[in-house]
């Protein structure tokens, strides 16, 4: 391919997303949903002025509505999952119906400009306001984005003389004098692909005025409801990349690998061990840190509840860490949300925050106040010092426990082994040998280098030879065995002295030593993202500008913006928000960002991840492929005409990776690096979730919730009632039965609820029930989410009601639409606590739903053995159910098993009788996350209490029966 290839890549992205109907399907915004639409007084208009200091037009622009039609709208906002402000205004309506090319009239009304805004509730009487919430954005339907930045940049509301206007029509001697109004608006509509040339007041309702034959601008002002939209479109703006170098981006390394012949080899150290988080962490969710620091691309991959937002805050945080730049990035303000949630549990960079979230404004007001100074250097140190000392601290307690461990499986060890060790080095065996000089001699016997180098080190060997009594044929490798075996000979030597192995209250102090590290990481992320190497004076130049461009309305951002490069970046290196916004206000400039993050990617398609991966040099790409995916319908034909317009129809692999109604952004990445597999769940009770580990994801989940406590727990309900669709597509006894659920929620003090459906029709019938029996503050109290299972995905709730919405007469095509598996996936894993499925006719038999609803009927029973946990454990466990205690063996919580569980859902321990299979480091660790699970573990160790098992069953059956364990 002549040029640069990842440039052609770029341009055929952005004719198949002119080409998808996905974008085709913009024209659904032609028609502003009517159910929430009201008229606003005219100075209503100022929600849509320019702000010209942070926090102006928050404060100042205001506009009141009735309050309890503004109580309606909180409602609304505050029920619907995936939309983070569905409340908008608008002004500059184009209405009316058109002719469509199949002689068909189409009904428009759609705002050229319009503001996300909130409801602000006075505490008890008074009109609600509605106060701006984000950008005043030019109709998405304007591709172009130059003509888009200068429509935006040049827009116009009145120039101030429609301010003091009360009525909601605009006086008609006024409007006729506002001509730079009237070119606006043509401008916009026209740019719109909207013909309409007349700019009218308004004149009744919106339903009057799509009754008209012809298309106008109406000068009003609305508020209204809607789903959010990106900012712009990415066609064009994936087209200018055609004359730049895409070479050592991540969107390079994404298409043009260089061996194509399959995935190229994971790069990690097997367990991340170096890596220091300010949360913790699973061993899969440190090494995908691990591979993130090298990898161009790499992969997170993990089924809901199994920490990926966790993964995306500890990868931000580690490079953060490094010195490095990120970009975060997601498709909806939701996902945008979740995640600023994660990044903030602990402390660490200020991020800044792009796109339409309010939280934008706060950042601009400590930019504004002058909030962020460089660090003192002293500050910096002061904290990389404490840093250090809290993990040397928690690392020499941990050696510490683990030297004990090792001790133990010694005592339990390899005879023949040891026995070997004791032939090859005899005198490594004798009291007061100095194993530590052993080990400096080993080492310095390896050296190489010159003749002197040579000559120490066959000295250094010979006196090691000398010091074990080994014969001189000894390898190295032999002689470093010997060592180790020798220094846990005294280990186990010292362990039986001091009466067997007891860590006791070690485990506790470990813990806290832990959080401290953790701690100490956040903090020293906060104070070394100011330190004066990042802060320099040009860096601190670029805040200046960032501040004044957050100030600033979009267009004069977006301006602002391009005029900075990796000063910015390097002086705030966080960055996050949507996908859709990146385009739109950051500079086109290639790996801006050493790292870009890309969460849900399942569902994000490949030119809107495009966005982001020009702009960094590594990506990482996290999503879970069982869940729900993007939505394309492009033909083939299209996709073989676009490759063949730039040249690219002979790479048949890279055709096929630019398909872009069958993979999406997750696709790729996979085919370009193996995925590190989250496999634990940490959400949801078993019973809520063991279906789907082990129907969809084949096994491979293990549930990390299960305990006693949780095992036999009933949380799936199942609600059977009989009823069909009207001819709405509802059914409306499940619509009534949700309601009554509710109501009983909010006398039960739920704080936490959701109701789910595979269908609109459904959703909106729900929605509509829920806020006529229910006022804003009930939802609020619920924290009450209502939509689809699309609307759901990346939100959870503690409470989770299902309305399937299919009734007893429709067909095996409705029910297999709701049997999706994607759709599956994400519907059964909404609830952390309880679900309930209201269902109004059968399953068919042998689908998924079918066999979900038997065992939704069979409450889970107690959990058994899931493996040998050896003789010792064993023997424990058989006295203890001798005595009356319920015992498992081998107890799996997760990844993990523990060696005995004793009690039942009332009280329960585990039991540490060995040292963990795989080593003391994984015992440590998995003590560690058992005791964050809620575990109370014992030591029982066989050293300790081989030869008294009699007073070990005592003092623990003591426990269970309320009383003191007997005197020593």
């Amino acid at each position: 391919m002549a040029g640069d290839p990842g440039s052609k890549i770029a341009a055929v992205l952005g004719m198949l997303a002119d080409l998808s109907p996905s974008a085709q399907a913009r024209s659904a915004a032609l028609m502003v949903p009517l159910d929430w639409f009201q008229w606003l007084p005219v100075r209503g208009v100022g929600l849509l002025r320019r702000p010209m200091s942070a926090g102006e037009v928050a404060e100042d622009a205001s506009v009141p509505v009735d309050r309890r039609f503004g109580e309606r709208l909180a409602a609304v906002d505050r029920l619907r999952p995936g939309e983070k402000r569905s409340l908008r205004v608008g002004w500059l309506f184009v209405a009316g119906r058109r002719p469509m090319a199949d002689g068909r009239m189409q009904r428009v009304l759609h705002p050229l400009l319009s503001t996300p805004v909130r409801v602000s509730l006075p505490p008890l009487v008074g009109d609600a306001l509605l106060r701006p919430a984000g950008d005043v954005a030019l109709s998405e339907l304007v591709a172009d984005p130059e003509l888009r930045h200068r429509l935006e940049a040049g827009y116009e509301v009145g120039g101030g003389s429609l301010d003091g206007v009360q009525a909601t029509a605009v006086p008609v001697a006024l409007l006729q004098r506002l001509d730079r109004l009237h070119r606006f608006a043509r401008a916009a509509a026209r740019a719109a692909g909207l013909e309409a040339t007349r700019v009218v007041p308004v004149a009744g309702s919106a339903a009057e005025l799509l009754r008209a034959g012809e298309l106008v601008i109406v000068a009003g002002v609305a508020v209204y409801t809607a789903s959010e939209v990106g900012g712009l479109s990415a066609p064009e703006s994936l087209r200018s990349w055609a004359g730049r170098r895409t070479g050592g981006t991540a969107f390079h390394a994404l298409y043009l690998a260089a061996d194509r012949d399959g995935p190229e080899p994971a790069t990690p150290p097997a367990g991340g061990d170096d890596v220091v988080a300010p949360f913790p962490l699973t061993p899969s969710q440190r090494r995908a840190v691990s591979v993130s620091r090298t990898a161009a691309v790499s992969v997170v991959s993990g089924a809901a509840g199994t920490g990926k937002s966790h993964a995306v805050s500890a990868i931000a945080c580690d490079a953060l860490g490094r010195g490095e730049t990120v970009l975060v990035a997601a498709k909806t303000e939701a996902a945008v949300d979740a995640l600023l949630a994660r990044l903030g549990d602990a402390p660490g960079p200020e991020p800044v925050v792009f796109g339409s979230s309010e939280r934008r404004d706060a950042l601009a007001r400590l930019l504004a106040g002058g909030g962020i100074r460089a660090a003192d250097r002293a500050d910096v140190e002061a904290a990389r010092v404490r840093l250090s000392e809290a993990v040397r601290a928690h690392r020499s307690l941990a050696d510490a426990i683990a030297s004990l461990l090792a001790a133990e499986q010694y005592t339990r060890g390899e005879p023949e082994a040891e026995d070997e060790a004791r032939r090859v080095a005899p005198r490594l065996f004798e009291p007061g040998r100095d194993l530590d000089e052993m080990r400096r001699l080993l080492d310095a016997a390896a050296g190489g280098g010159g003749w002197w180098a040579r000559r120490r080190a066959g000295r250094a060997r010979r006196l090691a030879l000398e010091l074990a009594g080994a014969r001189e044929d000894r390898t190295d490798g032999e002689l470093r065995a010997a060592v180790e075996y020798a220094a846990r000979a005294r280990a186990a030597g010292s362990l039986a002295a001091a009466g067997g192995l007891e860590i006791g209250p070690d485990w506790a102090r470990l813990a806290r030593l832990e959080a401290t590290a953790q701690r100490r990481v956040g903090e020293w992320l906060a104070i070394e993202s100011r330190s004066s190497a990042r802060l320099t004076r040009a860096g601190l130049a670029a805040l200046a500008v960032l501040g004044t461009a957050l100030r600033s309305g979009r267009a004069a951002r977006r301006a602002q913006l391009s005029r900075l490069d990796d000063r910015l970046t390097r002086a705030l290196p966080l960055w996050v928000g949507t996908l859709g916004d990146i385009d739109d206000l950051l500079p086109p400039t290639p790996a801006l960002f050493d790292l870009a993050i890309l969460d849900e990617a399942s569902a994000i398609d490949q030119p809107l991840a495009a966005a982001a991966l020009l702009r960094a040099r590594r990506v990482v790409v996290v999503g879970d492929p069982h869940q729900l995916r993007h939505v394309s319908f492009l033909a083939d034909d299209q996709l073989r005409r676009a490759a063949a317009e730039h040249g690219l129809e002979d790479d048949p692999l890279l055709v096929g990776l630019l398909d872009v109604r069958r993979n999406s952004i997750f696709d790729v990445a996979v085919a370009a690096s193996p995925p590190t597999v989250l496999e634990e769940h940490f959400r949801s009770a078993p019973h809520l979730v063991d279906f789907v580990a082990q129907r969809l994801y084949r096994g491979q989940l293990e549930v990390a919730t299960r305990s006693p406590r949780t095992e036999a727990l009933d949380c799936v309900e199942v609600v059977r009632l009989t009823g069909r669709r009207d001819g709405a597509g509802v059914v409306r006894g499940e619509v009534d039965e949700v309601v009554g659920r509710l109501r009983e929620m909010v006398r039960d003090g739920v704080r936490s609820a959701g109701v789910v459906t595979p269908f609109r029709a459904q959703a909106d019938a729900l929605e509509e029930a829920v806020l006529a029996a229910l006022g804003i503050d009930d939802i609020e109290r619920l924290d009450l989410r209502v939509g689809t299972v699309h609307a759901f995905q990346g939100n959870e709730r503690d409470v989770v009601l299902v309305s399937l919405g299919i009734g007893d007469t429709d067909s095996l095509t409705t029910w297999r639409f709701a049997e999706d598996a994607n759709l599956f996936a994400v519907l059964a894993t909404r609830a952390r606590r309880r679900m309930v499925v209201i269902l109004s006719a059968d399953p068919p038999a042998g689908g998924l739903l079918a066999d979900y609803l038997a065992q939704a009927d069979t409450p889970p029973g107690a959990t058994g053995p899931a493996g040998d946990p050896g003789p010792w454990a064993r023997a424990v466990a058989d006295g203890l159910a001798a005595a009356g205690v319920p015992t498992v063996p081998a107890y799996p919580v997760g990844r993990h098993l523990v060696d005995v569980c004793a009690g039942d859902h009332r009280r329960f321990v585990g039991l540490e009788c060995g040292v963990h299979p795989a080593g003391p480091d994984a015992h440590v660790e998995r003590h560690l996350a058992l005791r964050r699970g809620g575990w109370d573990l014992v030591d029982a160790y066989e050293s300790r209490w081989g030869e008294r098992l009699g007073e070990l069953l005592v003092e623990l059956t003591c426990r269970f029966d309320g009383l003191p364990p007997p005197a020593p």
